[in-house]
């Protein structure tokens, strides 16, 4: 099934039969997908800022507010969200992943913050590392935290001690790339036109593009699934992709939306797929090489 949704969505993530969809200015929109072919929004929430990302934890979801910082919300109950804390940053929260009670944090201005989120009603700043202005995405590998820039530069970040993060390695990129996706020993970097570059991170001190597979389309958010990689692929649909060989990703199937693809998140046996302006729309993974609308 499909639904539109107000605003245009930078993000998803998923927990339970819900499916968190951030909608830039037009804040955070909570979808239930337990009747996958007919998607129902449940709730929408204003974040008073410009939501670019979103990550959930148990019944605490934190979203990148843009120029307003982190906001901490409780989805024990998705119909009624309620604002529990707020974290201003110095430059615009752009993105984030959460390991423990650690939101790992893309600051816009800034570079990489540690944030304590064990009490969600009052984050604190543990550390951060001023190393990446104009950062464009991140991803968690074991304790290492990844960041991409615009300038096409992937840097890796230890965060064993996240008060005091500290630069393991850099690498220039043969593209720029807009979202990173972390699976074992590799990381898996949406490049636009340029497709996916395939990074081994087996040496976090010494990272290595091991290979590009050029998509169709411009690839953007991806998710993973064991040996199965959903990419969203702009106009070009969902690029399906084997990873039986992480270094080596194989295209299974593509599957045209009729949408401009932007993110994907996984719900069980659902694909969601989102597509910016245009909504999100809900996919079987029954055959997980070939989703079914």
């Amino acid at each position: 099934g499909s639904l539109r949704l107000t605003g245009n969505i930078r993000a998803v993530a998923a927990a339970g039969s819900h499916v968190y969809a951030a909608c830039g200015e037009a804040g955070l929109h909570i979808v239930n997908v337990s009747q996958p072919d007919t998607p129902a929004l449940v709730q929408s929430f204003n974040s008073s800022g410009v939501a670019m990302d979103v990550a959930v934890t148990g019944s605490t979801l934190v979203l990148a507010d843009g120029p307003q910082g982190l906001r901490f919300i409780n989805i024990a109950n998705p119909a009624v969200p309620a604002l529990v804390g707020t974290l201003p940053t110095t430059g615009p929260a752009v993105a984030l992943r959460i390991s423990g009670s650690t939101a790992w944090v893309l600051d816009g201005f800034e570079g990489v913050l540690a944030v304590n989120m064990a009490n969600p009603a009052a984050p604190t700043v543990l550390g951060r590392s001023e190393i990446l202005p104009n950062g464009r995405a991140l991803a968690l590998l074991g304790q290492n935290v990844l960041l991409l820039d615009e300038q096409a530069r992937l840097v890796v970040v230890n965060g064993a001690t996240p008060s005091q993060p500290a630069v393991l390695a850099r690498l220039q990129l043969p593209a720029p790339a807009t979202t990173l996706a972390a699976s074992g020993s590799q990381t898996y970097a949406g490049a636009g036109a340029a497709g996916v570059l395939v990074l081994n991170l087996a040496n976090p001190a010494a990272p290595t593009v091991a290979t590009t597979l050029d998509t169709a389309g411009t690839a953007a958010g991806m998710a993973i699934n064991a040996s199965t990689a959903y990419v969203a692929d702009g106009l070009s649909g969902v690029q399906v992709l084997s990873l039986a060989n992480p270094l080596a990703p194989v295209l299974l199937f593509t599957h045209v939306t009729g949408l401009r693809a932007r993110d994907t998140a996984l719900v069980g046996d659902l694909a969601v797929v989102a597509a910016g302006e245009q909504g999100v729309q809900v996919y079987s993974l029954t055959n997980p090489a070939a989703p079914a609308l």
